[in-house]
């Protein structure tokens, strides 16, 4: 079935196929002999949109099974939509390994939290802003549009939680409430800046 997902055709050559293509076939055979461990280098390099689209939907259908497999990549962000755990090699050196969660916990603790106020006039918004000053853990606030604020927060999930809460109790309506994704690149950045 996971063949089935490919986009190539079986009378095409191989010398007339697209980069993308030949991966795609690569990653056929591969699959065709249902190895319990796969190492990938650059899986996706070559590859239109919907190819890649489809290599990831195989890679989710691959773990589902059981599978391990392993990426080597420089395409961050779709490394973090795909992998449990991850390594980061710096000139040789090793300067993360662990579990997506335990990095995003490490490294995303303080992201913003964008909060978005439902019919809100200018008084209210400022009414929200200086409650914020005054939450504990709030180490500031952007107004990015009418009605959305961007706030640093630091604490884990918990404090997040109390936020949104104590946003509610003090009248406030809040129609979205999100803390920023971890952003892989942004993280390597940091973690490499040496």
């Amino acid at each position: 079935e996971l063949l089935k997902k490919l986009q190539v055709l079986p009378s095409q050559k191989l010398s007339t196929m697209s980069c993308g293509q030949r991966s795609q076939v690569a990653l056929g055979l591969l699959f065709a002999q249902d190895p319990e461990l796969l190492i990938l280098d650059e899986p996706a390099s070559g590859m239109d949109p919907r190819a890649r689209a489809e290599m990831k939907s195989i890679l989710c259908s691959l773990k589902e099974m059981g599978k391990t497999v392993l990426i080597s990549s420089h395409i961050l962000p779709e490394l973090s939509e795909l992998c449990d755990s991850l390594t980061i090699i710096d000139h040789g050196k090793l300067v993360f390994s662990g579990s997506v969660s335990a990095l995003d916990k490490k490294m995303n603790g303080n992201a913003p939290t964008d909060i978005r106020f439902v019919e809100t006039t200018p008084e209210e918004m400022n009414r929200a802003v200086e409650m914020l000053r005054q939450y504990p853990g709030v180490t500031g606030i952007v107004q990015e549009e009418a009605d959305l604020l961007r706030v640093e927060l630091e604490g884990d999930a918990g404090v997040s939680a109390d936020l949104l809460r104590a946003l509610f109790n003090d009248g406030f309506r809040v129609s979205d409430y999100h803390r920023m994704p971890m952003n892989l690149e942004k993280v390597f950045m940091e973690v490499t800046q040496e």
